[in-house]
């Protein structure tokens, strides 16, 4: 007899646990409506606020940067300094606020190739910037 009350009270256990699980799973809801479906789609039920995906990222970027050949060196770098703060204004210009960082670089002499009588300057410009790779206003 007392083995059979154990059991007895053993299967009560396992029936309320499992009914209490059931009614539990069953409480949150999700509903997906209204997504198209013509391409890739994906959808994420995560909870919190942007729980590990970012709405920005970086891109790092680089330039050739070089002045207008000449026959005096002080002149020849003169034309890349000129040429380097073109390219910082027109970056800057063109990616207002996401512009992070911008650097031409340091200037590297070339001489001319037949009778070293030319001189021009070059550089590897570098820069960051703050690319939106997911929509905020939704």
């Amino acid at each position: 007899m007392k083995l059979t009350i154990l059991s007895m009270s053993f299967l009560m256990g396992i029936w309320m646990t499992s009914s209490a699980n059931v009614s539990a799973a069953e409480q949150p809801k999700v509903g997906v409506k209204d997504i198209p479906a013509d391409s890739d789609t994906s959808v994420i039920v995560q909870k919190g606020k942007n729980a590990g995906f970012p709405n920005y990222e970086v891109v790092n970027g680089s330039e050739e940067i070089a002045g207008d050949p000449n026959f005096h060196e002080r002149e020849a770098y003169t034309s890349w300094k000129t040429a380097c703060d073109d390219f910082k204004k027109e970056l800057k210009e063109m990616n207002k606020e996401r512009l992070m960082s911008v650097s031409c670089g340091r200037a590297k002499l070339i001489r001319g190739a037949e009778s070293n009588t030319s001189y021009s300057y070059v550089s590897s410009a570098t820069y960051k910037l703050l690319v939106r790779i997911r929509d905020t206003t939704k």
